[in-house]
């Protein structure tokens, strides 16, 4: 049996209005973190170096950016949302709410505390 990759979910599970902006953050995340791995995590493009970076999940007309760690970022642009104990997200509703640079200060968190 094939595996699922990330590039057969956005063909066949992830609604049209998201694939742009899901294809935007899954070139991001991996320009941000080269040695991170694109990995299938419940049906949905994850990064994990030793531990899970990020995971994406479409829900409803937006995408969000899961960090499993997200709750010990230093959050300076007041944009981490949810309610886990250790899990934030990211929420996009479109490709211009991608910001390459807000982005990267995101990630470089996860990455950091990777490393530890």
């Amino acid at each position: 049996m094939n595996k699922l990759t990330a590039d057969d979910i956005l063909k066949s599970r992830v609604q049209p209005e998201q694939v742009n902006i899901i294809s935007l953050l899954r070139l991001t995340v991996l320009e941000i973190a080269p040695d991170a791995r694109e990995v299938v995590v419940n049906g949905m493009p994850g990064y994990k170096r030793n531990n899970m970076l990020a995971v994406v999940s479409p829900i409803g007309k937006k995408v969000f950016l899961a960090f499993p760690h997200g709750a010990a970022f230093v959050d300076k642009y007041g944009l981490l949302c949810g309610d886990g104990s250790e899990s934030k997200n990211l929420k996009f509703k479109q490709t211009g709410d991608v910001n390459k640079d807000v982005l990267g200060y995101y990630i470089r968190q996860a990455v950091e505390l990777d490393r530890q």
